[in-house]
């Protein structure tokens, strides 16, 4: 009983703020989750935290708001990483949390290449990630698309012929990066090992 209240004190989203003041709360209220997956991590309560940053639905002026949301999480990612580089993992000395954490970042859906008729963006099947981890190589893309951006393009020869990467392939690629076979858990998905240490 101590140790939730305890617990649920540190957790307070004033707590966390004063914890890690890097991260800037009045950009998106969602930022106080990293703040908490930084201090669950840290603690070892948790090995997987998982938070929505916020909405990026802009239906209407997408050069008004687009660029704003997506340097405000942009920001956040930089503080994440920051503090993980820093911040001594609480069961393997010497080494920090950045060393055995793995972010990924994406969307259920993207934005039309093209702006509509109220100067916005609307939903889009193509899309991408964003994965920050020791088990991956650093500095790299993985896969493009058309020169108007409305066709991913061919990125590779997979076991069903050439055909752009797949969500089930990030997946199948992230599972297998820590040593798990993504065949005993996903139905589809190959593992891209070209963007593995």
């Amino acid at each position: 009983r101590t140790n939730q209240q305890n617990l649920l004190y540190v957790f307070t989203p004033s707590k966390l703020q004063a914890a890690y003041p890097l991260f800037t709360y009045s950009d998106n209220g969602a930022v106080v989750n990293a703040a908490f997956a930084v201090e669950a991590l840290k603690r070892n309560i948790v090995r997987c935290v998982s938070f929505s940053f916020g909405s990026f639905d802009t239906h209407f002026t997408n050069y008004r708001q687009q660029p704003l949301t997506q340097q405000r999480l942009f920001n956040m990612i930089s503080a994440l990483v920051d503090y993980l580089d820093v911040t001594p993992h609480p069961t393997k000395p010497a080494e920090k949390l950045s060393d055995h954490t793995h972010i990924m970042v994406f969307s259920d859906f993207c934005r039309t290449p093209q702006i509509n008729t109220g100067l916005g963006r609307d939903h889009y099947p193509n899309n991408s990630s964003l994965i920050i981890s020791p088990k991956f190589k650093g500095n790299m893309s993985f896969g493009s698309s058309d020169p108007e951006q409305l066709l991913s393009l061919p990125a590779k020869t997979f076991s069903d012929g050439q055909r752009p990467v797949s969500p089930a392939d990030v997946l199948a690629t992230f599972v297998s990066a820590h040593g798990v076979d993504p065949r005993k858990y996903l139905r589809d998905g190959e593992v891209l090992t070209e963007i593995l240490r």
